[in-house]
């Protein structure tokens, strides 16, 4: 007769065999769809954010680009301000000086 421990190796070893060479039941089949959907999901979240960081760059760099604009404009602007007061100014002193002779 068989000994105990090698019947229950034996029984050990029948069963791996079988759970391993069944076919996936309704549950397991479930969970990978589950477990795909969840991927799918992931990667199209993982696109949305890479397309968001890259919109947001490029909003960024327009409104840099856009704020150099003014400010290269308001500068100008300050500069023909100036100049436009100094020739007033200017004007103004010869015309007191001549009005006080």
């Amino acid at each position: 007769m068989l000994s105990k421990p090698f019947l229950g190796l034996l029984l050990a070893v029948a069963t791996a065999v079988f759970v391993g060479c069944r076919e996936k039941g309704p549950m397991e089949k479930a969970g990978e769809k589950v477990d795909r959907t969840f991927e799918k999901a992931g990667s199209s979240i993982d696109k949305a954010v890479e397309k968001t960081v890259d919109a947001v760059k490029t909003g960024a760099e327009k409104v840099s680009d856009t704020a150099k604009a003014v400010g290269e404009t308001v500068k100008e602007g300050a500069h023909k301000t100036s100049q436009a007061i100094k020739q007033t100014t200017e004007k103004t002193g010869e015309k007191v000086k001549q009005a006080t002779k």
